[in-house]
């Protein structure tokens, strides 16, 4: 697509009206008298023409005239337009023109003419999500997203509207879960058709070009965590990497990404789930009140999509988003026992004060009932669940909410995660691996150029933090994980298993897309909460003025201990933590499954309507087609047992989603003979996300 069909895009809705005429005559006048009069018809000349002409003729725009696209004999124009965008007027002026459509739609509905609005706001947002393709093709995508953010509240409007008139507009409810369908976490999935497409080409240049902007990736994240004293490296490497990045995005072919985007509907979900599975889209919104105008609080809501087209669409209203999530704060609080510190250390005379949210022991029925026995009303039959979350929705594994009958939901639904609901018909499509399957565990993260000798071992896979005269954390090592490695080495055939002094930041970062990566260590995820012990972490890591939530989220390898206490660093262990922004520069298309057996590994910063920023993310980003990941704290021994059944089941041909279900549901079963508690904490922490099917056999099974 030309550059001047892209811009054409952009001011479409200029066309027909009066005061375009004007512009045309400029434009006759730059044909007649060339590249002077071109220079003297300067960007804010042209804004301020449009301005003049706006207020007499602003009345006159129709969708009509929006929606054409106007044609060639733009080309004379296209440096302007380019000095425009770059400097953000085009937006602006893109926005001055849906604002009078926007104003009509909320005039019809708020006098009842509530179709005649809808469908003007169906066309805003189909509008807006044309404008935020576009720059697909000639942006990166933090400005991709800036733009999206910008463009949030039309969308927020047409959610408002159909959730406030639900019986009313029924017609219009699938149409509106196609439109979440085509929106949510777009960001990502812009980067993963860029990749794919780039990877599957034979042009070397371009390839060479991705592999550049990775190690950019890499070397800044690197550079980021040594501290503020290589500030102008990283300003370098980033402006480097966002070109690379904007040289990227143009070679995206507009055809393939457009098509994805197209056969993103409800119709083509149902026909790809299982007549036992149903996705459950959950949506994060601001409402709109059309007749006071003015913004309310958050609310969740969700679509259900069936397996079967008997069973239709079903839209929910769950509420209060605060509620929720304060509901979710309590659960996880009282999950993990905060009260009591139990997976912290914090020592030392000069304590900091602590904020959390006190335990709730009835917060997980609350919960339950305020979300899951909602869903249940409505989904019949199915047993198989696919959740896309959204906002803190994300933090909250569904198989740990306790039912009215004493059992947990996971004793009786199969229940895994996507992105998007649009990752339901990616995972009809295969890549092969380039490797043998790949195991890391037990690092030696005190190992320095000088020492190779590890310490002590922790009954938990977190760090701990220490205040003394000076602030200090120390990773201990974990007994439990060198035993998970060996055990699922030896169910994997040919796996490759990278042990102690092996685990070096440098070599996995090498790795290229392995059938299986294991990897069981510490993890951890950093918060911008204040007032606890993130706030330590924060500092000690040299991080606590990076705003990259990707920063923030890490696996610890071995020489981590060395380098967070100055000592000098083994070869090629670097700073031994592998970050998620280090994850992003890595290669694993045709990885099946990435098994991320620490704590943490699925938190992240939370961006409503675009995911979690977090390892989760980035190694979606890398290419890995399914992961298993951890929401809170894990204890080491069980997370061990648990691994190693869900391995066997995996070699014995269990879809991954069922046997990670069916491994926790043992554990529960376990725990209940031997009279312990049978609390999630033990076994609910990990969940599925991505495809939850089997894997294809192999000769490393």
């Amino acid at each position: 697509m030309s550059f001047t069909r892209i811009i054409s895009e952009i001011v479409f809705m200029f066309k027909g009206l009066a005061f375009f005429k004007a512009i045309e005559n400029k434009i006759s006048d730059i044909r007649k008298k060339g590249d002077d009069l071109k220079r003297k018809f300067t960007i804010d000349s042209m804004i301020s023409e449009i301005k003049k002409k706006w207020k007499v003729f602003k009345q006159k725009i129709t969708v009509e005239n929006m929606i054409t696209v106007i044609g060639e004999r733009w080309d004379d124009l296209k440096q302007i337009i380019e000095n425009m965008l770059n400097s953000g007027n085009a937006f602006s002026i893109y926005m001055i023109g849906l604002n009078n459509r926007r104003v009509e739609a909320e005039i019809d509905i708020a006098e009842g003419r509530l179709a005649v609005g809808v469908k003007k706001l169906f066309e805003i947002v189909e509008l807006n999500d044309r404008m935020i393709t576009r720059m697909c093709y000639f942006d990166n995508k933090r400005n991709v997203q800036e733009c999206s953010r910008n463009l949030e509240d039309n969308y927020f409007r047409l959610i408002s509207v159909i959730m406030q008139n639900s019986s009313e507009l029924k017609e219009d409810i699938p149409k509106l879960s196609d439109v979440i369908l085509r929106r949510k976490a777009i960001i990502l999935e812009i980067g993963s058709a860029q990749r794919d497409n780039i990877l599957l080409t034979n042009d070397l240049n371009l390839k060479a070009k991705l592999y550049d902007f990775r190690d950019c990736q890499i070397k800044m994240a690197r550079l980021m965590m040594e501290g503020q004293k290589h500030q102008k490296e990283i300003d370098d490497l980033k402006k480097k990497s966002e070109q690379l990045e904007t040289e990227l995005a143009s070679k995206l072919p507009e055809v393939e990404l457009k098509k994805k985007l197209e056969a993103a509907n409800h119709k083509n979900i149902t026909a790809q789930l299982p007549e036992d599975a149903c996705l459950v889209d959950f949506v994060k919104y601001k409402p709109y009140d059309f007749n006071k105008k003015k913004w309310l609080s958050h609310r969740y809501s969700a679509f259900i999509i069936f397996g079967s087209h008997k069973m239709g669409i079903r839209l929910i209203d769950f509420g209060d988003a605060a509620e929720i999530e304060t509901l979710i704060s309590q659960y996880r609080a009282h999950i993990l026992n905060e009260s009591e510190k139990r997976t912290i250390v914090v020592t030392g005379k000069d304590q900091f004060e602590k904020t959390m949210i006190n335990p709730n022991p009835t917060s997980g029925k609350s919960l339950c009932y305020k979300t899951f026995q909602l869903i249940l009303y409505y989904i019949g039959r199915c047993r198989k669940i696919y959740i896309s979350p959204d906002g803190d929705i994300a933090l909250l594994p569904f198989e740990s909410l306790p039912l009215p009958d004493n059992r947990y939901v996971v004793e009786d639904f199969e229940i895994s995660y996507i992105d998007s609901g649009r990752d339901i018909l990616r995972f009809q499509h295969h890549q092969k691996s380039k490797s043998l399957p790949i195991v890391i565990a037990d690092p030696n993260y005190d190992l320095t150029s000088e020492s190779t000798k590890g310490k002590k071992k922790s009954p938990l896979r977190d760090v701990k933090v220490g205040i003394k005269k000076e602030q200090h954390c120390y990773f201990h090592r974990l007994e439990g994980t060198r035993q998970e490695g060996e055990s699922v080495r030896n169910l994997l055939k040919f796996a490759i298993i990278l042990l102690d002094n092996d685990v070096l930041d440098e070599e996995v970062k090498k790795i290229r897309s392995p059938e299986i990566l294991h990897i069981a260590t510490h993890g951890f995820f950093i918060s911008k909460l204040k007032g606890d012990y993130t706030e330590v972490l924060l500092s000690i890591l040299n991080i606590k003025k990076f705003e990259n939530p990707l920063l923030r989220s890490a696996i610890v390898l071995a020489g981590a201990n060395a380098s967070l206490h100055k000592k000098r660093p083994a070869e090629h262990a670097e700073d031994g933590l592998l970050t998620a922004l280090d994850v992003t520069g890595m290669d694993l298309t045709g990885t099946d499954l990435v098994v991320l057996s620490a704590c943490e590994t699925g938190l992240g910063e939370i961006h409503a309507g675009d995911g979690i920023y977090g390892l989760r993310r980035a190694f979606t980003i890398a290419g890995a087609r399914t992961q298993i990941v951890s929401l809170w704290k894990v204890p080491d021994y069980e997370t061990k047992e648990l691994m190693i059944s869900f391995y066997t089941k995996i070699v014995n041909g269990q879809g991954k989603a069922a046997a990670l279900r069916e491994s926790q549901r043992e554990m529960i079963q376990k725990l209940r003979s031997n009279k312990k508690s049978d609390s999630p904490f033990y076994w609910g922490a990990f969940i599925c996300v991505g495809d939850p099917d089997k894997m294809e056999r192999t000769s490393s099974f």
